[in-house]
């Protein structure tokens, strides 16, 4: 087996993230989590670490990647959520979340509901929709 530097074999995810946008999004993020909220309505890292061995089973089996667009005033910020069989590569997801990053952390923090911000427009998706069902379970 080839692993690649930095890499592990058992990896279940790979979360990407350009150096520019890691303190808007996740330290800034994860400053704005209450000090009472469950590890499991935590940023991202820390959801991925409460996954079940069911719900690690169908992350791992995944084959494409989920791109999260979010809006910062004028800015774009870019994260991505590759299982082992997918590419990194940022800039083109398999399925793209796109909204704005004040919407990214309500969900983050259970406030936001996503069908209710895909309903009312202020989140959109694109490309495999079944990817972004798949990788839910990083979410929920």
């Amino acid at each position: 087996m080839f692993v690649a530097s930095g890499a592990q074999p058992d990896r279940l995810l790979t979360i990407a993230i350009r150096s520019e946008d890691f303190a808007p999004v996740i330290v800034t993020g994860a400053e704005r989590v209450p000090e009472d909220l469950p590890p499991e309505r935590q940023m991202i890292a820390a959801r991925i670490l409460t996954l079940d061995a069911e719900r690690a089973k169908l992350v791992s089996g995944v084959t494409g990647s989920l791109g999260l667009a979010l809006k910062d005033g004028s800015v774009t910020r870019r994260l991505l959520i590759a299982p082992p069989k997918a590419a990194v590569v940022i800039e083109q997801p398999s399925c793209e979340v796109s909204c704005s990053l004040d919407d990214f952390w309500a969900m983050q923090g259970g406030v936001g509901n996503p069908f209710e911000l895909l309903m009312d427009g202020r989140l959109t998706l694109s490309g495999d929709m079944q990817i972004a069902m798949a990788l839910s379970g990083v979410f929920a």
